[in-house]
């Protein structure tokens, strides 16, 4: 593995998680890195340029669809996303970060909770990701674009579905555990009585 390599990884790692941007907390680890690997700052400056620009024009590009087509995302708009992604040779994590900063800057605007989480899970799974905790897997791999944005759009519909379905059934056991404590504290009460 290549210096610059592991490099522009720490960059990348950097930017992912300060939101796009390198805070003084990962800039103190570079400078680092940079003096470990015998890197001039100039050499050290242009890889970090050339990394930070492609999650910024990711970035821009992502909010402006988001700004203009929040909270359905067009598939034309999506293909742009991952031609953009393959094309700057962002990985899925990258994706992932970008995403979240992003989804929470519009969420500012469009204050609905739900509409929030079904999106981030429409263009994870869209990209071809299924987000479970802090494992990703990579989902739909040699389907064409158009073939994937159906399915994931299919499945995004079925998702969303199960997920209510779950949410109503989950609000009826609680409200049936809620009910059967109450009969039982009753009947316990008249039992007691009774004798």
């Amino acid at each position: 593995m290549s210096s610059e390599y592991k490099y522009s990884t720490e960059v990348r790692i950097a930017l992912r998680q300060g939101e796009g941007e390198i805070d003084e907390h990962h800039r103190k680890l570079l400078d680092l890195m940079i003096r470990d690997l015998n890197f001039s700052p100039k050499k050290a400056a242009l890889l970090e340029d050339e990394v930070t620009l492609k999650f910024r024009r990711y970035r821009a590009e992502l909010e402006e669809i988001l700004k203009d087509e929040y909270p359905k995302i067009s598939d034309a708009s999506i293909k742009r996303l991952k031609q953009l992604q393959q094309s700057f040779e962002l990985s899925n994590e990258d994706i992932e970060a970008l995403t979240d900063t992003c989804l929470l800057k519009i969420k500012k605007v469009f204050d609905n909770q739900q509409t929030h989480k079904d999106l981030r899970e429409y263009l994870l799974l869209v990209g071809g990701l299924f987000a479970a905790g802090s494992t990703v897997v990579i989902a739909l791999p040699a389907v064409p674009v158009g073939a994937a944005v159906a399915v994931a759009t299919a499945a995004m519909q079925g998702f969303i579905m199960l997920r209510r379905e779950k949410n109503i059934n989950d609000n009826n056991i609680e409200s049936n555990q809620a009910k059967m404590k109450v009969k039982k504290k009753f009947l316990d009460e008249n039992s007691s009585v009774e004798k």
